[in-house]
């Protein structure tokens, strides 16, 4: 995994499976889908997790987790870190291998509003 120093840049997908991850991956997979920002923050700055290209054990980035799974707050803050990180760009155009969908599809198809609008 490159991107040290917040977890952006480097753009190779890693997918992972459970029984391999790092405390530090699954904290960060864990703080993205129940909104603990305050965890997801520090797992941003501190963890050198490569944000862009790391997938869940679902085959989804980060960005299209917290998209998915209606969780706003964690997507600003993705979307913010990625920003200041110069990864932003690269990180949305991410498209899902499974069926083609970036982070802002998945939202409009799920119907959330707030992700919509962040993206």
């Amino acid at each position: 995994m490159d991107g040290g120093g917040g977890g952006g840049g480097g753009g190779g997908k890693q997918r992972v499976n459970k029984a391999s991850r790092s405390e530090k991956e699954v904290q960060f997979w864990s703080s993205i889908e129940k909104e603990k920002l305050d965890t997801l923050k520090y797992c941003l700055l501190h963890s050198g997790i490569n944000t862009v290209g790391l997938q869940n054990d679902d085959g989804l980035t980060a960005l299209q987790c917290a998209a998915s799974a209606n969780k706003p707050k964690a997507l600003l803050l993705l979307l913010d870190t990625m920003q200041r990180q110069r990864c932003l760009k690269e990180a949305v155009d991410v498209r899902n291998e499974e069926d083609g969908r970036t982070a802002l599809m998945m939202a409009a198809a799920g119907g959330h509003v707030k992700c919509v609008d962040h993206l």
